[in-house]
């Protein structure tokens, strides 16, 4: 018995992908630093105008974060805002057997 004739699908870790998403491996790294930055401006209690300062962006910007508008910020931006928070980042690439790679980011779990 397939897992459609059970009535479900055993998911990946990855919804982006289970919803056959392009570019499912970027959207899962952008929507975990954008879910680190928002629990970062609510942890720390700072105003929208403060995380505006502290992370060099727009009022704009910090109602899209705050209302998880991925799709207005690029990976690169993201990652940005992260180290603005305190937060090292460290890239590294190595040869992979599969075509293509695959992107794998680690973001601080909250204290």
């Amino acid at each position: 018995m397939t897992n459609d004739e059970k009535g479900y699908f055993t998911s990946s870790d990855n919804p982006f992908a289970d919803a056959d998403l392009p570019d499912a491996e970027e959207c899962l790294v952008r929507a975990e630093l954008l879910c680190y930055i928002v629990t970062e401006i609510k942890r720390r209690g700072l105003s929208r105008r403060q995380a505006a300062s502290l992370l060099g962006v727009s009022l704009f910007q910090i109602r899209y974060l705050l209302d998880a508008r991925m799709s207005k910020f690029p990976l690169e931006s993201l990652l940005v805002m992260v180290i603005r928070l305190g937060a090292d980042v460290t890239t590294f690439s190595q040869p992979t057997m599969s075509e293509p790679g695959h992107i794998t980011i680690r973001v601080p779990q909250p204290a």
